[in-house]
C-alpha cells in the first residue's frame, strides 16, 4: 500500500469547502503540519507524528472521518473545532484510558470514539471557551468525565473550572490555573503524584504526593506528602498539619482563631504573614518549630500570636509587631524585656531572666518606602514568665501610629470649611503642600466606647480652641489618639501632646470617626489647624466602609503612617519640646481671651 507523507518543514492545508480524502495512508512526520477546516476522509490510515492543527475560521471543523487515527504528535484545536468521529479506529482511547500523544485544546477538540476516564496522554486545556470531549453514548467534558490522572499523564487547565461528578486521583502530573477545583469523592495526590495549582480546591483533600500551591488549602486535609507553596500560601487553623511543608514564598495563617502548627515538619526560607482575628478571643498565628531560624515573619494590624518553639535559635525578623499581638516563647524563662535601636529601621528585643539576657529578637516597624509607619520608641514591652509550662509570653503596649477625625470637624475646602462627614470622594480640599487635593475615600466607623477592651486607643483627644494660637484650631477640634497634627513643619501625634488642659482625652459612650482619604498624602486643615490625611496602609477594615469585614475592636491608635512627600515624623526632640511649651503658654491666656465655643468633655 502507497503511504503519503507530509514531511518535516512542510504545511498541508486542508479547506473547507474541497475538504482532503485519503487515497491511501498518509503521515504527518515529526516537524510537519496538518491544518485548516474541512473534512478529511477515507478509509485509510491516518498517523500523526507531527501536528494536526484546526487553524481555519472560528466557525469552521477540522473533521477526521478515516478508518484509522492515531496522534503520537499533537492535535491543537485553535481557532477552528477538531473532531474526531466516531467511526474512526483510535488506538490511543482504549478501555477509557487515553494514551500517547499530546491532545490540546484552545476552542473544542472532540474525541468521540470512547469516554475518557483516565489520562495517560498529554492533555492541555487553555482559553475560557475552550474544552475537550468525548463520548459513551452522551459526549461530556473530560473534566467531568476524568477520575484517574496516570503516572504517565499530565493534565494543564488554565480556563474553566474542574468540577468532577465523581473522585480525582492523581498519579501523575496536575497543573491547574482556574477559580475553582471540586469532585464529589475528592482528590487525593498518590504518592507519584504531583499537583499545582492557584485554585481554590473546594473538596476533601488527602495528599500522599506533591501539592505545590498558592491560594487557600481545604480545611479537610489529610495524608502524609509534601506541601510546597512558592508564592501566597494560607493554612487553615486548627488540626496540626501531618504533611511535610516546603515554604519557598509565603505562609499565613486563616483568621479564625486558632494555631496553625506543622506537625510534619516545615522548611524551606519562605516568609510567614500572621493574619489575626478580629479581637483578643480570636486571637490567630502561627508556631514555628526550630527547624526555622532565618525567616521573615510580618504580623498584620489584627490580634496575632507568634509561637517559637526554639527562640534562642531564632534569629529571622518579626515585621510589623503591634499592641495587639503576643510573641509565645516555649523552652524559655524570662521575666523582663527591653527595646535598643538597632539602626537601619530595626530594633532588637532582648528578652531576660532576673537581669540575665536569654533570648533576643529583631524587630521591624512597619515601613512604607523608606519611612516608618510604626513607632516603638515609647512602647512598653513585657515578659510574663509561666514556670509550670516554662513558656515566656511577650506583649507589648503603646505603638503609636495615627489617625482619625471625629464626627461634626469642619475641614477647609475652597468653597469654606464643610463638616468631615459631608465629604465625598470627588470633592475637593484646600491642603498645606499642593493647595488643593481631591478626595478619594471617605473612611467612617461609629464606635461604642463603653464595650471596647481598652477605650485608651479610641477615646478621642480635644485640641482646645486657640491652643496653638488664634484660631489654631478655631474651636475645639476633637482627633483619635494617634492622629498626627502638623506643628513647624513636622508630623507629631496628637496623644504625644496630651497635657491635660490644652490638649486631653475626653470621655465618651460612643465616638463615630472619619477620615478623608486624598490623592496623595498631605496636610489638610482641620477647624483651621494642620493635620494629616488618611493613607491606605491596608487597614480599610477598621472603618465600617472599608470591605467586606468590619473589625469587632479597632485601635485607632495603631494604624500606620505615610509621610513620605509630606512632612517628618517625630514623637520627642526640639519640635515636639517647643511645642509643649507653646501649649503651657497657651494656657496661660484668660479664658475669656480664647473662643468661647468649647465643647463638652463628654459627649453621650
Amino acid at each position: 500500500m502507497t503511504t503519503s507523507f507530509v514531511g518535516k518543514g512542510s504545511t498541508l492545508t486542508v479547506t473547507q469547502a474541497n475538504g482532503l480524502t485519503l487515497i491511501s495512508d498518509l503521515v504527518v512526520q515529526a516537524g510537519g503540519v496538518l491544518d485548516g477546516a474541512g473534512s478529511i476522509t477515507g478509509p485509510f490510515t491516518l498517523l500523526n507524528q507531527g501536528t494536526i492543527l484546526g487553524d481555519g475560521s472560528p466557525s469552521g471543523i477540522l473533521d477526521i472521518n478515516t478508518g484509522t487515527f492515531t496522534n503520537q504528535g499533537t492535535v491543537r484545536a485553535l481557532n477552528s473545532l477538531v473532531y474526531i468521529e466516531a467511526s474512526v479506529n483510535t488506538p490511543n482511547l482504549s478501555n477509557g484510558t487515553l494514551s500517547g500523544g499530546t491532545w490540546e485544546s484552545y476552542s473544542d477538540l472532540r474525541l468521540l470514539t470512547g469516554l475518557i476516564g483516565t489520562d495517560n496522554a498529554t492533555i492541555f486545556m487553555a482559553g475560557s471557551f475552550e474544552d475537550f470531549n468525548s463520548t459513551a453514548g452522551t459526549m461530556q467534558s473530560v473534566l467531568n468525565s476524568l477520575s484517574v490522572v496516570a503516572t504517565a499523564g499530565s493534565l494543564t487547565l488554565d480556563g474553566p473550572n474542574w468540577s468532577a461528578s465523581g473522585s480525582i486521583v492523581d498519579n501523575g502530573t496536575v497543573e491547574v490555573s482556574v477559580s475553582t477545583i471540586s469532585a464529589v469523592g475528592g482528590i487525593t495526590i498518590s504518592p507519584t503524584g504531583f499537583l499545582s495549582t492557584s485554585s481554590s480546591i473546594l473538596s476533601p483533600l488527602t495528599v500522599n504526593g506533591t501539592l505545590q500551591m498558592t491560594g487557600t488549602l481545604p480545611s479537610a486535609i489529610t495524608g502524609s506528602g509534601t506541601i510546597e507553596t512558592v508564592g501566597n500560601l494560607q493554612f487553615q487553623t486548627g488540626t496540626p498539619y501531618a504533611q511535610t511543608v516546603v515554604d519557598n514564598g509565603r505562609i499565613s495563617n486563616a483568621n479564625t482563631g486558632g494555631i496553625v502548627t506543622f506537625a510534619g515538619g516545615i522548611s524551606g526560607s519562605g516568609a510567614f504573614d500572621i493574619s489575626g482575628g478580629s479581637n483578643a478571643a480570636l486571637t490567630s498565628g502561627i508556631e514555628l518549630p526550630a527547624t526555622l531560624t532565618n525567616n521573615l515573619v510580618q504580623f498584620d494590624s489584627n490580634f496575632g500570636e507568634l509561637i517559637l518553639d526554639s527562640p534562642t535559635t531564632f534569629t529571622g525578623k518579626i515585621d510589623a509587631l503591634d499592641n495587639n499581638d503576643t510573641i509565645v516563647l516555649k523552652n524559655l524563662i524570662g521575666n523582663s524585656a527591653s527595646l535598643t535601636p538597632a539602626g537601619g529601621g530595626q530594633d532588637i528585643l532582648t528578652v531576660s531572666n532576673n537581669g540575665s539576657p536569654v533570648a533576643s529578637f529583631t524587630l521591624v516597624p512597619a515601613v512604607f518606602g523608606f519611612f516608618r509607619q510604626q513607632l516603638y520608641n515609647n512602647a512598653t514591652f513585657t515578659a510574663t514568665p509561666d514556670l509550670l509550662n516554662n513558656v515566656t509570653t511577650i506583649t507589648v503596649s503603646g505603638i503609636i501610629t495615627t489617625i482619625c477625625f471625629r464626627a461634626g470637624t469642619r475641614i477647609a475646602t475652597p468653597d469654606g470649611d464643610v463638616p468631615v462627614e459631608q465629604l465625598a470622594a470627588g470633592d475637593r480640599v484646600l491642603t498645606h503642600f499642593a493647595g488643593e487635593r481631591r478626595v478619594v475615600w471617605i473612611g467612617h466607623r461609629t464606635i461604642d466606647c463603653r464595650r471596647h477592651p481598652d477605650p485608651s486607643v479610641i477615646l478621642p483627644v480635644r485640641v482646645a480652641a486657640d491652643a496653638f494660637g488664634p484660631g489654631l484650631p478655631r474651636r475645639d477640634l476633637f482627633l483619635s489618639p494617634g492622629h498626627a497634627l502638623f506643628v513647624d513643619g513636622a508630623l507629631v501625634p496628637v496623644k504625644c501632646l496630651i497635657d491635660g488642659e490644652m490638649i486631653c482625652q475626653v470621655d465618651a459612650d460612643t465616638v463615630t470617626y472619619f477620615h478623608v482619604e486624598l490623592d496623595e498624602h498631605d496636610v489638610l486643615f482641620a477647624e483651621g489647624l494642620g493635620a494629616e490625611s488618611y493613607l491606605d496602609t491596608g487597614n480599610r477594615p477598621q472603618f465600617a466602609n472599608g470591605g467586606p469585614s468590619v473589625e469587632l475592636f479597632p485601635d485607632f491608635s495603631t494604624l500606620t503612617w505615610e509621610t513620605m512627600g509630606c512632612a517628618p515624623l517625630v514623637v520627642t526632640g526640639p519640635v515636639v519640646a517647643r511645642a509643649r511649651q507653646r501649649l503651657a503658654a497657651r494656657s496661660l491666656v484668660p479664658q475669656a481671651n480664647r473662643s468661647d465655643n468649647r465643647i463638652l468633655e463628654h459627649v453621650a
